[in-house]
């Protein structure tokens, strides 16, 4: 692939934002004249870049790329698919499924022994037709195709797989055929409960950081602990901190008593997110220009903390679950 088509691809994929899932191939074929008189040189090839992205606002932004990814032989194929959708599919054969699709984001998916995969089994309902199965290592048709360079968290890493006539045995079902969709919900809300916790516990570690930094950090003579400004940055964050994890105490304590939890744990997640943000943002500008240095622990906290407020459900997602059990 010449380098103006890599370029291209960079562009499209920097557009793309949240697509979820994009693959290509090489056509020389034009679809109609209007496109062929669109297409580069007769001799150029052309890459045609097939992407499923959500109806909005992916797609949308997507359509809009079609006509300047064309002027550089590129083919924007957009597939609109429902939000409730996992791009994965199993399909009954005898005593296995077979499962096809792409998973991304799959956190020690490189190194673990097996994991669970979720895919619609009923394509007529996909929210009510989603199945989870148990994918053992070295599964003949399951294959890694990358690990993820990411911003933070790097210690856990994370990887796309891919699976391709994947032949899974019907015992490795978790619960029941189509009960999928229910199960990642459970899942989910205790997830939550443990993102809040964990944005608690990072928050707490920037807080700490910032206290010590405050008291050995000298200006004009003394230790910057003594300024006001810099007491009352400290109160603000440690009260928001106090905060986030008496809403987490109390959403795990409603779950273990076996009472319905989801929106107290989308609460917990939501705040405590939020929290540890401005606890470790504080934390930093406490640290002044040494704060964003790699030598200093408060600069890989402050990349870490960011993943609170997207896994497990945006802040914004949490927002609308929370909303959905007020007006149940």
């Amino acid at each position: 692939m010449k380098l103006k088509k890599l370029g291209a691809l960079l562009l499209s994929a920097s557009l793309m934002m949240a697509a979820l899932t994009a693959c290509g191939s090489k056509s020389n074929d034009a679809a109609n004249s209007d496109a062929q008189a669109e297409q580069p040189a007769e001799n150029q090839e052309t890459v045609t870049l097939n992407v499923a992205a959500s109806p909005t606002p992916h797609a949308e932004i997507l359509k809009e790329c079609v006509p300047i990814l064309a002027e550089q032989g590129i083919d924007l194929q957009v597939h609109e698919y429902s939000d409730y959708v996992i791009p994965n599919t199993a399909v009954e054969d005898g005593d296995y499924y077979v499962i096809n699709g792409v998973k991304h984001f799959i956190t020690g998916g490189a190194h673990c022994d097996f994991l669970c995969c979720f895919a619609i089994t009923n394509k007529e309902d996909p929210k009510h037709g989603m199945t989870c199965f148990v994918v053992e290592k070295d599964t003949p048709g399951m294959k890694i195709a990358s690990e993820d360079n990411k911003m933070g968290i790097r210690g856990a890493r994370t990887a796309e797989i891919v699976f391709e006539d994947c032949r899974v045995p019907k015992e490795n079902m978790v619960g029941e055929l189509n009960g999928g969709y229910r199960l990642a919900l459970d899942v989910v809300d205790r997830g939550r409960i443990g993102i809040a916790a964990m944005a608690v516990g990072i928050g707490q570690a920037a807080l700490d950081l910032a206290i010590k930094y405050a008291k050995e950090r000298e200006v004009f003579k003394r230790p910057i602990s003594k300024f006001q400004g810099i007491q009352w940055m400290l109160a603000d964050a440690a009260t928001q901190l106090e905060a986030a994890r008496m809403l987490t105490y109390y959403a795990a304590d409603l779950k273990e008593q076996g009472v319905p939890f989801t929106k107290q744990a989308a609460m917990a997640k939501l705040f405590a997110a939020e929290a540890s943000h401005k606890v470790v943002d504080t934390a930093l500008q406490i640290h002044g220009g040494y704060g964003y240095m790699k030598e200093y622990a408060i600069e890989r906290i402050y990349r870490d903390q960011r993943i609170t407020e997207l896994f497990e459900g945006t802040s914004q997602v949490q927002k609308i679950v929370i909303a959905g059990q007020l007006l149940h």
